[in-house]
């Protein structure tokens, strides 16, 4: 299983262009792909276990130049960073199907250290005078990712009705980064993210064989871990999928808006999965 759960990537940025003398134009791009690879059996009672091991790796790249500019000279400062970061991390679930209507799990993610090689060059150039000043660093930059905790329940009201609800811990608290061989402060705390949702499904038939169409509607919070500013988002899940003997597919969705910072910001996200069952 291949994921890419995390995008760098900003809209860029160009100020001025209206001849008042400075521009500013910023840049960034990255994303974090994890390859990962499980193992699940069942242990008889209802008790399922599972294990997995994920291995992650990234790039973040981001560009900021300056320029001032009057009759005389025109002043260019260019910071550009670059990384390149791996991480290995495992995690791992049980699952109790305690009644034939009742199921619940609780699983386990571990910390992990993402780091890697990363580059710095300033640079400040003054074409007419002559100068270019270029300040350039290596170092190996380091994330200490939180470790989490997940309890869930799933509850079959009828054949076609479910209910399902889930918590998550994250221990932001013990989040740390070092960049450039200096350690940055991360004041944050744990939190904790919860949702709630209902799916009906629905059986029909497709190339003369029996098919299960889910359709899946939700809401989450979730708080951030600063804290300066206590903000959270609040949203709205969807889904929806199809299962034709061994092969089934789902796409899932959020909206969410957050609250707190005074800046009503957006998220989105939409995961498309495909799995086949070898045997039965």
């Amino acid at each position: 299983l291949v994921a890419a759960p995390e995008s760098y990537g900003r809209p860029a940025i160009a100020v001025g262009g209206g001849g008042g003398g400075y521009d500013l134009s910023f840049d960034q791009t990255g994303r974090l792909r994890v390859w990962h690879a499980g193992l699940a059996r069942r242990l008889g009672s209802g008790l399922s276990l599972g294990v997995g091991l994920n291995y992650a790796a990234g790039r973040l790249d981001r560009t900021i130049v300056e320029t001032y500019a009057d009759s005389l000279r025109v002043v260019t400062i260019t910071d550009d960073k670059s990384e390149r970061f791996r991480a290995v991390f495992v995690n791992a679930g049980v699952t109790w199907e305690a009644t034939r209507r009742l199921t619940a799990a609780v699983t386990v993610r571990s910390s992990g250290l993402k780091k890697g090689p990363a580059r710095s060059l300033l640079r400040y150039e003054v074409p007419l005078e002559g100068t270019d000043i270029r300040i350039e660093a290596e170092a190996t930059n380091a994330y200490r990712q939180p470790w989490t905790v997940g309890a869930g329940l799933s509850y079959r009201i009828t054949e076609t009705w479910s209910l399902a609800a889930d918590a998550v811990y994250f221990g932001w608290s013990r989040y740390a980064v070092t960049s450039f061989e200096e350690p940055l402060s991360r004041p944050f705390r744990d939190t904790l993210r919860a949702g709630a949702g209902v799916e009906y499904l629905a059986r029909t038939s497709l190339f003369k064989r029996p098919a299960r169409i889910p359709f899946r509607a939700g809401f989450f919070i979730d708080p951030q871990p600063m804290t300066a500013v206590r903000s959270s988002y609040v949203g709205l899940t969807f889904g929806t999928g199809l299962a034709l003997g061994r092969l089934a597919a789902d796409l899932s969705g959020s909206f969410g808006r957050e609250s707190g910072s005074g800046r009503s910001l957006k998220s989105g996200r939409i995961v498309l999965s495909l799995r086949y069952i070898a045997r039965d």
